[in-house]
């Protein structure tokens, strides 16, 4: 990626501060529940009364588990979610059955945001292409080599799952 011009992270910062709380309108609706499992980076369950749900991040895509920052990302999604109370506001259901959506803290951050924040994360272009507060967020993050981003090449987890890169290969023999 070109160096990014003091210009380029000046205005970045800019649309961050401005979109900072800013959580999309056309969202469906709002759960709240306590932490009670955590599958990877960007997949957790909550308790809602006498039901279980499992939620998927909105916008983002955490490293997979075998690969670099995948166990990172897991722990750092446990250390601030599990056992802790959220609001969930959902924004679709997946081809799983999982509620999509943005996972707000009740300190007021969002989980999504912080992920990708810390370098923990890629932006989901494919399914938030219009997701400003996590592209600028990945930008930020990018321009400081935080988490993932400290490699200089980085697999995005969908094409890990696809196979596409060599240490998956190397690991499953395709």
């Amino acid at each position: 990626m070109k160096r990014l011009t003091k210009y380029t992270i000046a205005l970045i910062a800019f649309l961050f501060g401005f979109f900072q709380f800013a959580v999309p309108a056309d969202t469906n609706l709002v759960l709240k529940g306590k932490v009670v499992g955590i599958a990877d980076g960007d997949t957790i369950t909550i308790k809602c009364g006498d039901s279980r749900l499992r939620v998927r991040l909105f916008g983002i895509d955490c490293p997979e588990k075998l690969q670099p920052f995948g166990k990172e990302a897991t722990e750092f999604t446990a250390s601030i979610a599990l056992n802790r109370k959220v609001q969930v506001t959902s924004v679709d259901r997946d081809r799983y059955g999982r509620t999509v959506g943005y996972v707000q803290l009740n300190n007021g951050d969002i989980l999504n945001y912080l992920l990708v924040s810390n370098g923990l994360a890629w932006w989901s272009r494919q399914y938030a292409p219009e997701e400003i507060q996590i592209a600028t967020r990945e930008i930020l993050a990018r321009s400081r080599h935080l988490g993932l981003w400290s490699d200089p090449d980085p697999t995005p987890p969908w094409q890990f799952r696809r196979g596409e890169t060599g240490m998956f290969k190397r690991l499953f023999g395709r």
